[in-house]
């Protein structure tokens, strides 16, 4: 069998980024109000806490959402994604969610959210990528469905 490879990205974040946004100037607005009534109570040092979080979170979010494309490379009974070898019979499932931008992700045995690492977009042609992907889990006896997932920030 050929080796196939694609061009895969992060997710987009966008939701993330703005509820992140949204929190996190709500926070800094209790924090400031805090500190212009020369008050210091955990009030302040949990919305400054809380404002550190998003913060990071939104960091985070930003400089994945930016970094350069990766491959995906389906072998005869296994994937390499990020660098990381998934065989078939590790996968529960193989979903989908999206119309536009479709975001795959790979979900393992026992797992009951997709991880982090385990999901992308088609950076390329995603029309050939997903139809290479199922024909993939259809000789490999993976399930592909068409459902929204949940995963980790």
């Amino acid at each position: 069998m050929e080796l196939i490879t694609h061009s895969v990205r992060n997710p987009s974040r966008l939701k993330l980024m703005i509820s992140m946004i949204v929190l996190g100037f709500i926070s800094l607005g209790n924090v400031i109000r805090h500190v212009q009534e020369k008050e210091a109570s955990w009030d302040l040092y949990a919305s400054a806490a809380l404002f550190l979080c998003c913060l990071a979170a939104f960091i985070q979010s930003l400089i994945l959402s930016f970094q350069k494309p990766t491959g995906l490379r389906l072998h005869e009974d296994t994937l390499l994604l990020n660098g990381t070898s998934i065989r078939a019979k590790e996968i529960q499932a193989i979903m989908k969610m999206g119309t536009f931008s479709t975001t795959v992700g790979i979900k393992p045995h026992g797992r009951r959210i997709v991880p982090l690492r385990m999901c992308f977009r088609f950076a390329g042609d995603e029309l050939n990528g997903i139809a290479d992907l199922a024909a993939w889990a259809e000789r490999n006896r993976v399930k592909l469905v068409d459902q929204a997932f949940q995963r980790w920030i």
